[in-house]
């Protein structure tokens, strides 16, 4: 699975760079320069998604090696509110 996922993200960097850099190749000829404002925000937007799947990939890793248990969370929160 890690193989499948590593894969997955490389692919998605490819992906991006290609992107990227057509999107720096083409500029219309009416408009000498770019916004780089707007430029910087679809960079950002689109790597929101790659951001949120290793924030949860981290915490689904802390999560096992802490051992949580949820049945244990479960319990224990319905004693307290008893």
């Amino acid at each position: 699975m890690f193989n499948f996922l590593l894969w997955g993200l490389l692919l998605n960097i490819y992906a991006l760079a290609v992107t990227v850099i057509t999107l720096k190749v083409i500029v219309p000829k009416s408009e000498q320069k770019r916004d780089i404002k707007k430029f910087t925000g679809t960079i950002a937007i689109t790597l929101v998604p790659y951001m949120m799947a290793f924030l949860c990939f981290f915490v689904i890793m802390s999560l096992a090696w802490f051992k949580f248990d949820y049945e244990e969370f479960k319990k224990s929160r319905i004693d307290k509110n008893n």
